[in-house]
């Protein structure tokens, strides 16, 4: 477990003849860099660089050594688990979440936001705008904390069942938790702590399987 600024290195003496599998692993699922800061790994072997990197999703892996496969192994990824496109249903669920960002955008003063490049742009891909990630083109990930937010949450947000990561905190988010939310089967995080939202928690939050942590201290909520 790494925190800010930290430095870990590790040295070890293997055989020389020997095939070794080296794994990094991110339990937010993106990776060391660069949403949150600039992290970056580097593998030596034999007085050489081997591996080396920083973006990557929930794991990176490499193989190292004088006797292994040409290629790097495709290493365990939560993306798995996504719908893999694509089928005419696929194409129509990329249609809808892209319509949902929208409706977001336009419910909190998208065009006043800090930083909203790309966003709405009918020449842009959806998974380009500032903010956004995904995976095989599913929104997976929301990334608008601290960005000048102001307005509510539209419920169509709940159309989003591929998201994994919401931040949406500090920003001027009023009104209430739409139930929607619970539609969020495979959310992991949700982050809304130090916004305006007012009323209580949904039930149907319940719902949400996945979800592991949920951050909303600091709020009107009761």
């Amino acid at each position: 477990l790494l925190y800010d600024d930290d430095v870990y290195k590790w040295e070890g003496c293997v055989p020389a003849d020997g095939c070794y599998f080296f794994t990094i692993e991110d339990k937010w699922g993106d990776g060391i860099c660069c949403a949150h800061g600039e992290g970056s790994y580097s593998v030596w072997y034999d007085g050489a660089e081997v591996a080396s990197g920083g973006e990557f999703g929930f794991s990176e892996s490499h193989f190292i050594g004088a006797n292994c496969p040409a290629s790097s192994p495709a290493a365990p990824s939560q993306s798995a688990l996504l719908p893999q496109p694509f089928l005419p249903e696929h194409v129509e669920i990329v249609e809808k979440e892209r319509e949902t960002l929208i409706k977001l955008f336009e419910a909190t003063g998208g065009e006043e936001w800090f930083d909203n490049k790309g966003w709405i742009d009918k020449t842009e891909d959806h998974c380009e705008w500032e903010g956004v990630s995904c995976k095989n083109r599913f929104v997976t990930k929301l990334n608008l904390g601290a960005n000048g937010l102001d307005g509510s949450i539209p419920t169509d947000v709940g159309i989003l069942s591929n998201l994994r990561y919401f931040y949406l905190m500090e920003n001027k988010i009023t009104g209430t938790i739409p139930s929607e939310l619970g539609m969020m089967e495979n959310i992991n995080l949700l982050a809304m702590y130090l916004t305006n939202l007012d009323g209580t928690i949904p039930a149907e939050m319940g719902m949400m399987k996945s979800l592991k942590y949920l951050f909303f201290n600091d709020n009107n909520l009761h």
